[in-house]
């Protein structure tokens, strides 16, 4: 997340240039990062419809208060299980967590399984199971104000973020979850937090969500990265590659139209008289 002095100054940037271009009359789609915009410019109506990319879902709201013009796209994240969802009516959520997970959850990853060359149909749920724990300690720690970190800027790459060794919670031989206590373990080292793995257990025990709903879509690639290295053997893939691959196959299938949040963005450009999306 970046700081407020830089945050501000982005959105500030993205206003003036939006000022400074006088003969652009329609709208300006905002979108927190870049994946988001590698996805929408290939649906949009370029004449209609400029992207700004704000980094971050907190600039992506600054940057449209108030602006008849703007419309933003922002990562459902837990929003609908903590009824946080924007009220604004020119802000629109993903269908699932993030973009990442709705690629991830859709019908084209058995294709990239097949692509792949591997016979795994249960690869998914395996990583479902690990990354919706992930999730699950992250939603109770927003809830209860816990202390811990699940990412931290990278120190070899400034763009880059290190993680949790999410990978000690998977067996070595037998590539079996060793369960929620272990990747709460991770977290807690990570974070170098003094919590307990057993006050943590007790707060979530018995919570239960539908399967993907609390998986984040870089989890996912992570720990799918993981399970293709080491149970695969296919050492030359990364959690970035994965990311790209998928985007691809999705594109390719034009599944982004069978979507809610699309529906609801050329309903809103149909309001206002304008074809914002092909």
């Amino acid at each position: 997340m970046e700081n407020s002095i830089i945050s501000n100054r982005r959105v500030v940037a993205w206003e003036n240039a939006a000022k400074m271009d006088s003969s652009f009359s329609g709208f300006y789609l905002c979108v927190e990062g870049n994946t988001d915009l590698n996805l929408w410019k290939e649906y949009t109506v370029k004449t209609n419809v400029r992207i700004q990319v704000l980094n971050g879902w907190e600039n992506v709201l600054k940057r449209i208060e108030n602006q008849a013009n703007c419309i933003g796209i922002i990562d459902k994240d837990f929003r609908d299980l903590t009824d946080t969802l924007p009220k604004e009516k020119n802000v629109f959520v993903t269908d699932e967590h993030d973009i990442e997970m709705m690629m991830f959850l859709s019908c084209v990853f058995p294709k990239i399984i097949a692509a792949l060359k591997i016979d795994d149909n249960g690869l998914r749920s395996d990583v479902l199971e690990i990354t919706d724990d992930i999730g699950l300690v992250k939603l109770t720690a927003e809830k209860h104000n816990w202390n811990l970190k699940f990412k931290k800027q990278s120190n070899k790459k400034q763009s880059d973020f290190d993680y949790p060794k999410y990978e000690d919670a998977i067996d070595k031989k037998t590539f079996a979850y060793l369960g929620i206590e272990k990747i709460i373990e991770r977290i807690i080292t990570f974070s170098g937090s003094k919590s307990k793995v057993s006050d943590i257990l007790t707060v979530i025990k018995g919570l239960d969500y539908q399967q993907g709903k609390l998986s984040n879509g870089h989890d996912f690639a992570y720990v799918m990265e993981y399970y293709l290295k080491y149970r695969h053997k296919i050492k030359n893939i990364t959690a970035e590659h994965l990311e790209i691959i998928i985007m691809s196959a999705y594109l390719s299938a034009n599944l982004l139209q069978e979507t809610i949040i699309y529906r609801q963005i050329k309903e809103y450009g149909n309001i206002h008289n304008i074809q914002l999306l092909q």
